[in-house]
């Protein structure tokens, strides 16, 4: 009992104390917050600066945008459905969801999966494929500016094939670039270097091989192989001609979507 008395006295003793120094605390406030400023002498007072950030007339930086699309391989089903109703052959419908994309960058590259030998060696798909040349006017159409070759397909039709899928390119559309696969040493000598807003791009394709198929023996340059050396010399010349080099390779384990070993 004396002991919970005793408490009782010392807990009024402190809410009387705290009640105490809360009063003169809230005082305390009062009195400083109602404190009058000083006033600022002539020496204090002062316009506000303005800042202004002088404007610079200085361009930005050139750049260059790349989309690259592949691979377009005409499995039958993919080749059929360019055939229309009169007989013909057209294959917009294959780029008409992403034309926009292609149209829009300034570099548009593709890589053509399949030789495109025309109807006249027939059209097949796999495993040795051949595609017709309104694929190619499609390819054009839809905005695209380099066509890569260099595949595992390059030779399906053999020397024939290539030739004429060459000459079609050449002489249907001969503003494009067309990489990969040639009819000339020179031709395959040659590094293709495009400008694009004062910036040179330089653009190699090479694949791992033909399926088997040997190179004509009077074509030895008819497809670009990844041939070590040959691949470092050519990345040297290209350094030493262009601010970028791109390089396109035709590689890697068919459906597996990770690097492996190979």
């Amino acid at each position: 009992f004396y002991h919970k008395e005793n408490t009782r006295r010392i807990k009024r003793k402190a809410d009387t104390t705290m009640k105490k120094f809360l009063v003169w605390s809230m005082l305390f406030l009062l009195l400083t917050g109602c404190a009058a400023e000083p006033a600022a002498t002539p020496s204090q007072t002062q316009a506000p600066v303005e800042t202004t950030v002088p404007e610079t007339d200085a361009p930005s930086p050139p750049s260059v945008t790349i989309t690259m699309v592949g691979d377009v391989l005409l499995h039958e089903k993919v080749s059929d459905s360019g055939r229309m109703e009169d007989g013909s052959y057209r294959y917009d419908h294959l780029f008409k969801n992403v034309q926009d994309e292609i149209e829009g960058a300034d570099i548009a590259l593709v890589n053509q999966e399949v030789i495109l030998g025309g109807r006249e060696l027939g059209l097949s798909g796999y495993p040795c494929f051949n595609g017709a040349f309104e694929v190619g006017d499609s390819l054009a159409s839809a905005g695209f500016d380099v066509i890569l070759h260099a595949t595992n397909h390059a030779l399906d039709k053999k020397e024939s094939g290539l030739r004429s899928c060459l000459n079609f390119w050449r002489q249907s559309h001969p503003d494009l670039a067309i990489l990969g696969i040639y009819d000339s040493a020179s031709a395959r000598d040659t590094i293709y270097i495009r400008e694009e807003n004062g910036i040179k791009i330089a653009i190699l394709n090479y694949t791992y091989g033909t399926n088997g198929i040997p190179l004509p023996a009077d074509m030895p340059y008819a497809v670009n192989l990844l041939e070590e050396n040959r691949v470092r010399a050519d990345i040297a010349r290209a350094k030493e001609a262009a601010d970028f080099v791109i390089v396109t390779p035709h590689w890697g384990t068919e459906y597996v979507l990770e690097p492996d070993a190979y």
